[in-house]
């Protein structure tokens, strides 16, 4: 059994799930780079505001996810197992990140994102 643990420990440390530190580790990589760099990787920003001589290049993505998308299980029956609900509640949530990268004579200097699905992909 413990070689069997210490084998499964070894194959899911090559497991990667996605977080907001490499979100965050992969925004900052931008600093320096062009806005023609950045667009050939993300693609047309969502919006571009212009201020005081900066340009903000933003990235929204922004989606609804419905629980009712995956089965849900609750519950034991005389036999010990465990059963899909005949009724599940269905619950939908928002998900978002908006990125937006600041440039300055043609080259990225800052960066900044909120929301909670600003993971790594």
């Amino acid at each position: 059994m413990k070689k069997f643990l210490l084998f499964g420990l070894i194959m899911c440390s090559a497991c990667t799930v996605p977080t907001e530190v490499d979100y965050m580790r992969n925004v900052k990589a931008w600093v320096g780079h062009t806005p023609a760099e950045l667009i050939t990787q993300w693609g047309e920003p969502t919006q571009v505001i212009s201020d005081q001589g900066k340009q903000y290049y933003i990235y929204m993505v922004n989606k609804n996810v419905g629980l009712n998308e995956v089965t849900a299980y609750g519950g034991i029956n005389e036999e010990n197992a465990v059963y899909p609900l005949q009724n599940p509640q269905v619950y939908n949530t928002n998900l978002f990140c908006q990125t937006t990268f600041v440039v300055q004579d043609e080259e990225i200097t800052d960066w900044s994102f909120n929301g909670n699905d600003c993971v790594a992909r």
